[in-house]
């Protein structure tokens, strides 16, 4: 009888210490984020070409988030397009960078975690030419396709030109930032649009200056899948620990970002 007694205890420990071993799995697992980065973005997110590191403000900002969820990071590297996907596949648990626009949720939420100033820019041999945004009516200017930067320079144009009876502007769609910083150089544009971090991180030479003051002040997000506001949750929880502990203005510092740039209160969909 004890001996059948000891067996049934064995087998009943071995099947505990198996379920054990496997939610103990599932939970290391769920400690894992998959989370799309670009490589081309500096100073958000970026391959550093010496040490082949992703390196940037996102990276070092998701990073810190993920520390105080107990988390570690599987970083994915992909292009825009398939980080969105991505996301609503569910095949990434996230995606940084991307414009919180309300036409984008819905099968996307987003965490609010920096604002998005956008500025228009010219060569500085141009500035006397376009000595203001006024100026800029009836002009070519050249935008990053895929981004929020030719809806919203083309907003402005009918606010402010279209409206008043002067000449849109007209606004060419090119590939990432660094295309459109040749575009102006190669003087196949007048003028360009894009983020002013961005463009103040990339403008090592000094080349450009901006016309007139951000004409679209909007917010950048981390994209996550609608239907887990849980996990949205846990990373306004994450973000908000990392803004309280001084960690964010830190990095904001670090990466060269405006003061504007930052975030105030913390806000899923802009709320």
């Amino acid at each position: 009888m004890l001996a059948k007694i000891g067996r049934r205890f064995a087998g009943s420990a071995i099947a505990l210490a198996c379920v054990l071993t496997t939610n103990l799995a599932v939970a290391q697992e769920k400690r894992v984020l998959q989370v799309g980065a670009m490589t081309a973005y500096p100073p958000f997110q970026f391959k550093d070409p010496a040490s082949d590191e992703l390196k940037g403000f996102d990276i070092d900002l998701f990073e810190a988030m993920a520390s105080r969820m107990g988390a570690k990071v599987n970083w994915k590297q992909m292009d825009w397009l398939d980080m969105v996907n991505g996301v609503k596949t569910k095949r990434i648990d996230l995606m940084i960078n991307i414009a919180d626009l309300p036409e984008r949720r819905g099968e996307l939420s987003f965490l609010d975690y920096s604002r998005m100033n956008s500025v228009f820019f010219v060569q500085k041999m141009d500035a006397d030419r376009i000595p203001s945004m006024d100026a800029l009516c009836g002009k070519r200017v050249v935008a990053s396709r895929g981004t929020a930067q030719p809806a919203l320079a083309r907003k402005w144009s009918d606010e402010h030109c279209t409206k008043l009876g002067k000449s849109a502007v007209d606004v060419l769609e090119v590939g990432a930032s660094a295309d459109v910083r040749m575009q102006l150089t190669q003087r196949r544009a007048d003028a360009a649009t894009d983020v002013e971090t961005l463009l103040r991180f990339m403008d090592t030479e000094q080349k450009y200056t901006v016309v007139g003051e951000p004409y679209a002040v909007g917010l950048l997000g981390m994209g996550f899948a609608a239907d887990n506001q849980e996990f949205g949750k846990a990373l306004k929880s994450a973000l908000e620990a990392v803004i309280a502990d001084g960690t964010y203005k830190k990095l904001l510092a670090k990466w060269k970002f405006p003061d504007r740039t930052g975030i105030g209160n913390v806000t899923i969909n802009g709320q």
